[in-house]
């Protein structure tokens, strides 16, 4: 299988690269704005690696046609993986702050998949895979710019999943729930606020239960039980009340 990996130096991207790597019948394709650690997986001998900061539309795109020469138009799995958090209240969380999350959370992940869509719909097989979050489904308090670009990925998938699926293709989100990432570290904050204590699990154990699903035709995939509980919360507005 060929497979597009996005933010494959950290967390949960790591994981998933250490995992696809170990069998000998992928061929990984892994985009990292991070090169310093994109050039550790020089040792994988069925990796190419493609040093990109996805907020780079232009880029994007060039990068994303390079894949596609490189795989010989034959990508069978994208999986959109990076993302870029940013924590504050709507008062304080500037335009500029807005437009990175989304270009990184949802643009970028658009020209990659409108560009290898098409060699999916002719081969009329594949599986495009969005690494969603529990603030695509519910805009939580101080995460306005980060759930909004989230839920702009959930969206889009479900207008796909409806239109591809007679192709085979095969629109998906998993909901990993919070993980022991350092993913907050990494979390760009407008103002003081309290922080919300979250039981994190393993990323390790994420990253195994997401590769047993990966060919998966379910639409959407819940790790963690935490995220389950936002989908039924938000299905169910009589008893969504805040």
């Amino acid at each position: 299988m060929n497979i597009l990996l996005t933010g494959c130096t950290s967390g949960l991207g790591y994981e998933l690269s250490l995992l696809l790597q170990k069998d000998e019948q992928n061929n990984l394709f892994l985009i990292s704005k991070n090169k310093k650690k994109l050039n550790e997986f020089k040792r994988f001998k069925n990796a190419k690696l493609y040093n990109l900061d996805l907020k780079n539309s232009k880029k994007v795109d060039i990068v994303t046609k390079k894949i596609l020469r490189d795989s010989k138009k034959s990508i069978d799995i994208i999986i959109c993986n990076a993302a870029h958090p940013t924590s504050g209240s709507i008062k304080n969380t500037p335009y500029d702050a807005f437009k990175k999350d989304l270009d990184i959370n949802f643009f970028s992940n658009l020209i990659i998949i409108k560009n290898i869509l098409p060699t999916m719909i002719k081969r009329r097989e594949g599986h495009i895979i969005n690494i969603s979050s529990g603030a695509a489904i519910i805009g939580l308090k101080n995460l306005s710019s980060y759930s909004v670009s989230k839920s702009a990925m959930q969206i889009l998938f479900e207008s796909a999943r409806n239109e591809f699926l007679p192709f085979n293709v095969y629109f998906k989100n998993f909901f990993p729930g919070t993980m022991n990432t350092g993913f907050e570290k990494k979390t760009k904050k407008y103002g003081q606020f309290e922080k919300l204590q979250i039981k994190k699990q393993s990323v390790e154990k994420v990253a195994v239960k997401i590769l047993k699903s990966l060919y998966t035709k379910k639409f959407n995939n819940f790790v963690s039980a935490t995220t389950m509980a936002s989908f039924l919360l938000k299905s169910m507005p009589s008893i969504n009340k805040f």
